[in-house]
C-alpha cells in the first residue's frame, strides 16, 4: 500500500496544465489511488493544505460540481451542429433561452454559467448574407446575438467602472467573448433592422406566432440597445424615452427546441475562471419580466436623479434608490451612480466640489475662506462616496455607512474649527456636517432592520439608540432653523419633519419592543428548557449585567468612537429601561399607539402645508414621507387591533416591566440552582411559585392574540407588527 501511496503522490506531483491549457483526465489515476483505501482514509499531495480540503468541491455530485459531465450533457454537446438549418420557431427558441441567459447574469451570475453557454454566442462563424441557404440563423438569430453582446458590452464596460463591488454585486467571468466587439451599436441595430424586414416579408401562416414573437424581442432588443448607447453619450431623457418602450411579453408557444445550443457544461473550456456551483437560469416569464423591470427602474431613477435641481432633492433622490423595494439591478445601481457622479462632476456638468459647497450653502451660512480646500478636497470625498454608497445593495449600504462615519466625523471637526475662527456662534459650516453625519448615522443604524441583521431581543436597544441619535437630529435642525434665511429655514423645515416623525416612530418601536421583550414574546435564543443544567449556567451568564454590557457595546461599538452625537452607553440604556419598566406593560402599548397617531397627525399636517407646493423638491419630499406615513398607519392598526381583542385587559398585563424582569430573573435562577441539586428556601420557594405562575400565564396569552412578528415590507428601516395566533 505504501509503495502504490507513493506511485500516486509522485504521478499527483508531476500533474500540470502549463502544456496545452486544456483539462486532464485522471479517473484512472483516482481509481488507482483510491482502490485500497478504508473508510477515512486519504491520498492527497505534499502540497495540499487544509484551505484546499476546505475549498474543495464534491466531486462528481451534479449539485456542486458544475463541471461534472453527465451522459446527457456528452450527449447534447455530440448533438451540437453549427450548420443545422433552423426554422424561425426554433429561432425563436434559442433567442428567448439566450435572452433568459442574460438576465441571469444580470442577476449576478457568473458569464460562464450563462451568455458562454450558448454555442451560437461564442463559436467563430460568418454571418452570411442575404443570399443564403439559413436564414433563420443567418438574418433573424445572427442580429439578436450580435445586438446582445452589443448590449452585454456596454454593461461589462459599466462593471468596469467599479461602482459596485464584484463580490457581491456582479460575477465577471472569464474575459468577453467575441461578440461582445463583434461590431458596432450602430451596425447592430442594421441588422436588427434587416432582421425585421425579414420578418416582416415572411407569410408562411404556420410561423405566425413565431414572427410576432421575433418581432417583438427584435423591438425591444433595439430600445434597450439604444438606451445603453444614449446613456453612454448621457443623454438622458433620450435614453428614458427608449427605457420607456421597452416592452417583453413571454409568448405562451416558446418555439422548438435546438439540441445542443446551449452546452451547460461550458465551463470547461473556462476552467481558470469558473464558479463551482451550478446556477439555475430565470424563468423565461421571470426573464421578460426583470428586462421590464430593469428598463422601469433606470428609467425613474434616471429622471429623479437629474430632476433634482439642489442638493436637498439629490439627496432625497438617492436616498429613495437606497430604500426602493425590490432593489434594482447591480446594473441599475451602477448606471445611476455613473450617469450622477460619472469623472468627479455631477450630471456631467457641475464639478462635486461646487456641488458640495452648494450643498453647505442650502443649510448654512457661506462657509468660511479657511474651509475652501477642505471642502473641494475631504468634503468632495466624503459626499462622493455617501452618494456612491446609495447605490450599493443593502448589506454594503450599511458596512459601508458605519465605515464612513469616521470620515463625516472628522470633517465636522475641521469645520467647527474653522468656524470658530471666523464667525461668532461657530455654528455654520459644521452644522451641515454634522446634519449629514446624522443622516448616515440613521441609515447605519436602521439599515440592518430589512436583513434581520438584529434579533428580536435587540430591537429595544436598537430603538433606544435611534431614537436619541433622532433626537439629536432634530435639535440641531431646530437650532439651524432659528439661524437661517427664510429660504434655508423652509429647507431645513423639510428636514426636521422628516426626522421628527423618524423619531417619533422609532419612540414607538422601543415601546412595542420593550413590552413584547419584556413578556418574553421576544425571546433571546440562549434561553433554554428547565431542567438542562449547562444551559441553565450559561443562559445566567449571558443574561447577567456583565455579558449584557459587552454585546451591547460590541453591537453599538461605531457610534462610540464619534465625537457627537454623545453616544448612548450602557448605563443610560439601562437608565431608560428602568423608567420604561414603571409603566404596566398594557400602557407601553397603549402609549405607542398615542405616539404613532400624534406623529401621523403632525406628518400628516406638514404634507397638508405643502400640497399647492408643485416643486420637484417638494415633490421628492412628499415620495420619502409617503413610507413613514404607510408604516405608521400599519402599526397603529395593529396595535388597535390588539387592544380590540381584549388582550390588553389581561391582569397580566398591568404588572409593571420592573417586576416581569424580576420575576423572569427569579425563575431562571431557580432553575440554575434546581438543576446543580441547591434547595430552595421557604420564602423563596413561595416568590418563584409565583413568578413561575406568572410566566405560564403570559405563556398562554400567545394563543390569545399576544403572538407577535413583524415584517420590514413597507418600509426596509421600520417593522410592520402582527399581532394574533
Amino acid at each position: 500500500m505504501a509503495d502504490r501511496s507513493d506511485a500516486v503522490c509522485d504521478e499527483l506531483a508531476g500533474l500540470s496544465l502549463a502544456d496545452n491549457g486544456s483539462w486532464l483526465d485522471i479517473t484512472r489515476l483516482v481509481d488507482r489511488a483510491t482502490g485500497d483505501l478504508a473508510s477515512g482514509e486519504t491520498v492527497r499531495a505534499p502540497g495540499f493544505t487544509l484551505f484546499d480540503a476546505m475549498t474543495s468541491i464534491e466531486v462528481m455530485d451534479a449539485r456542486l460540481d458544475m463541471g461534472m459531465l453527465s451522459a446527457d450533457d456528452a450527449r447534447a454537446i455530440a448533438d451540437w451542429d453549427f450548420g443545422r438549418v433552423l426554422t424561425l420557431r426554433q429561432a425563436l427558441w434559442v433567442a428567448l433561452w439566450l435572452l433568459r441567459c442574460e438576465m441571469t447574469w444580470h442577476m449576478s451570475a457568473s458569464l460562464v454559467q450563462t451568455l458562454y453557454t450558448c454555442n451560437y454566442f461564442t463559436c467563430e462563424y460568418d454571418s452570411g448574407g442575404r443570399e443564403t441557404s439559413n436564414p433563420a440563423r443567418d438574418l433573424v438569430l445572427y442580429p439578436l446575438v450580435v445586438a446582445t453582446g452589443a448590449c452585454a458590452r456596454r454593461v461589462w464596460d459599466e462593471y468596469a467602472r467599479e461602482n459596485l463591488f464584484s463580490d457581491e454585486d456582479v460575477q465577471f467571468g472569464a474575459a468577453p467573448p467575441r461578440f461582445f466587439d463583434e461590431c458596432s451599436a450602430r451596425d447592430a441595430e442594421r441588422l436588427l433592422d434587416r432582421a425585421q424586414a425579414h420578418l416582416q416579408q415572411h407569410d408562411n401562416a404556420q410561423d405566425r406566432a413565431a414572427v410576432q414573437s421575433l418581432l417583438a424581442l427584435v423591438a425591444a432588443r433595439r430600445h434597450w440597445l439604444r438606451a445603453l448607447v444614449l446613456l453612454d453619450a448621457r443623454s438622458v431623457d433620450a435614453a428614458a424615452r427608449e427605457l420607456d418602450a421597452v416592452r417583453l411579453a413571454w409568448p405562451g408557444d416558446a418555439g422548438d427546441a435546438v439540441r445542443g445550443a446551449f452546452d451547460r457544461k461550458c465551463m470547461r473550456r473556462y476552467a481558470s475562471a469558473a464558479p463551482i456551483k451550478p446556477r439555475a437560469l430565470l424563468a423565461g416569464a421571470d426573464a421578460a419580466a426583470a428586462l421590464e423591470r430593469m428598463a422601469r427602474d433606470l428609467r425613474d431613477v434616471l429622471r429623479a436623479l437629474f430632476a433634482a435641481g439642489s442638493a436637498e432633492h439629490a439627496a432625497y433622490a438617492f436616498q429613495a434608490l437606497a430604500l426602493r423595494a425590490p432593489a434594482p439591478l447591480p446594473f441599475v445601481r451602477s448606471a445611476a451612480a455613473t450617469a450622477f457622479l460619472g469623472d468627479a462632476c455631477v450630471r456631467g456638468r457641475e464639478p462635486l466640489d461646487a456641488f458640495v459647497r452648494r450643498a453647505v450653502l442650502e443649510a448654512a451660512p457661506a462657509p468660511a475662506p479657511a474651509l475652501a480646500s477642505l471642502l473641494r478636497n475631504d468634503g468632495a470625498r466624503v459626499v462622493g462616496d455617501w452618494l456612491r454608497t446609495q447605490c450599493q445593495n443593502a448589506p454594503r449600504q450599511r458596512r459601508v455607512a458605519l465605515k464612513y462615519l469616521g470620515g463625516w466625523d472628522a470633517l465636522q471637526a475641521a469645520c467647527e474649527q474653522a468656524d470658530a475662527q471666523t464667525h461668532a456662534d461657530a455654528f455654520c459650516t459644521a452644522s451641515w456636517a454634522y446634519h449629514m453625519k446624522l443622516q448616515l448615522l440613521a441609515a447605519a443604524l436602521l439599515g440592518g432592520v430589512r436583513m434581520r441583521v438584529y434579533a428580536d431581543h435587540e430591537l429595544p436597544a436598537l430603538f433606544c439608540c435611534a431614537a436619541h441619535a433622532l433626537d439629536a437630529h432634530v435639535a440641531l435642525l431646530d437650532r439651524m432653523r432659528a439661524h437661517a434665511s427664510p429660504e434655508r429655514a423652509a429647507r431645513l423645515r423639510r428636514w426636521r419633519a422628516l426626522a421628527s416623525a423618524q423619531h417619533a416612530l422609532a419612540q414607538a418601536q422601543w415601546l412595542v419592543a420593550h413590552a413584547l421583550e419584556r413578556l418574553r414574546v421576544f425571546r433571546a435564543p440562549w434561553w433554554p428548557r428547565p431542567g438542562d443544567a449547562s444551559r441553565l449556567a450559561a443562559c445566567a451568564r449571558l443574561e447577567g449585567t456583565r455579558a449584557r454590557r459587552a454585546r451591547f457595546a460590541l453591537r453599538f461599538r461605531a457610534l462610540a468612537a464619534l465625537g457627537s452625537p454623545p453616544p448612548l452607553t450602557f448605563d443610560a440604556w439601562c437608565a431608560a429601561q428602568q423608567q420604561l419598566d414603571a409603566c404596566p406593560l398594557a400602557e407601553l402599548f397603549d402609549h405607542a399607539a398615542r405616539t404613532l397617531a400624534r406623529a401621523r397627525d403632525a406628518l400628516e399636517r406638514e404634507r397638508r402645508l405643502r400640497h399647492d407646493d408643485a416643486s420637484p423638491v417638494a415633490a421628492a419630499w412628499d415620495q420619502a414621507c409617503e413610507p413613514l406615513a404607510r408604516v405608521m398607519v400599519a402599526n397603529a392598526v395593529a396595535l388597535a387591533r390588539l387592544q380590540q381583542g381584549g388582550v390588553l385587559e389581561r391582569p397580566e398585563l398591568h404588572v409593571a416591566g420592573a417586576l416581569a424582569a424580576r420575576h423572569r430573573s427569579a425563575v431562571l435562577q431557580a432553575d440554575v440552582d434546581l438543576a446543580a441539586g441547591k434547595s430552595l428556601g421557604r420564602r423563596r420557594k413561595k416568590d418563584v411559585e409565583r413568578a413561575r405562575g406568572w410566566l405560564q400565564a403570559v405563556d398562554q396569552l400567545a394563543s390569545d392574540g399576544l403572538r407577535a412578528s413583524w415584517t420590514a415590507d413597507v418600509h426596509p428601516h421600520w417593522p410592520v407588527y402582527t399581532f394574533g395566533p
